[in-house]
């Protein structure tokens, strides 16, 4: 993913380079610079798909992320269709310990579906030091936001494992987390379950990227479509 931050007045924008894009836009912020409110726009010109949606977070005091809600509606032959996703963030001490994702869509005043997912996260007794830019399986490819800040404080620690369950399997899955990291600790690499999931390029270390193997992007663009179609793993 290429990315931009900055400007006045504030937008983030995104792109994977193949098609897709995101813009974010009357950014609110609170005295630590994450923000409180903004709007998305996303737009695929291969699929030929675009849309807006309103995002709202809200923070404790030590600028913990407790809750961010994506909404959206579109209007159809008169009919509103609704769709809404709630992450829920529980925190002990400076790491998050559990997400709760709640996705709602609804059709006129039918519910269409409603899907729970539900990630916890354990530590260990001596996790890796985070430098800022995993979200503990938090938000697909919006890595970069949460590096600058922009979605408050990052867990202090990478978790060595977590499990979810969803409205449609009640039976944990699990998986083992690790990193790689740089002589400067930075996280270069994070796997699950032994499998690479995301790749790491800072300022200085872009010149690597033409050389790394294709992190399938694939993978990475998987279930891009608005902040409210990316949950933390498959729905289904």
């Amino acid at each position: 993913m290429d990315f931009t931050i900055g400007g006045s007045p504030l937008e983030v924008r995104m792109t994977d380079g193949e098609g897709y894009t995101e813009r974010y836009y009357n950014i609110t912020t609170n005295s630590s610079g994450a923000m409180t409110s903004c709007n998305c726009e996303y737009r695929d010109t291969q699929d030929d798909f675009s849309g807006t949606e309103t995002l709202t977070m809200r923070y404790d005091s030590g600028n913990r992320l407790l809750e961010l809600t994506a909404t959206e509606e579109e209007t159809d032959e008169g009919i509103v269709y609704s769709y809404r996703t709630t992450f829920a963030f529980t925190w002990n001490g400076n790491d998050i310990t559990r997400i709760v994702v709640t996705d709602f869509e609804s059709e006129g005043d039918y519910i269409e579906d409603e899907f729970v997912q539900e990630l916890t996260y354990e530590y260990g007794s001596n996790p890796e030091t985070n430098n800022g830019i995993v979200y503990a399986g938090f938000v697909i490819d919006l890595d970069f936001m949460q590096y600058a800040g922009l979605f408050g404080r990052t867990t202090a620690h990478i978790p060595v494992s977590m499990a979810e369950t969803t409205t449609h399997n009640s039976t944990p899955r699990e998986y083992t987390v690790s990193v790689d990291k740089d002589g400067q600790g930075r996280i270069t690499a994070l796997y699950e379950n032994g499998s690479l999931v995301e790749t790491y390029y800072y300022s200085d270390t872009l010149g690597q990227l033409d050389a790394a193997p294709a992190l399938s992007k694939a993978t990475r663009a998987q279930g891009l479509r608005g902040l409210h179609k990316r949950l933390l793993r498959h729905r289904r």
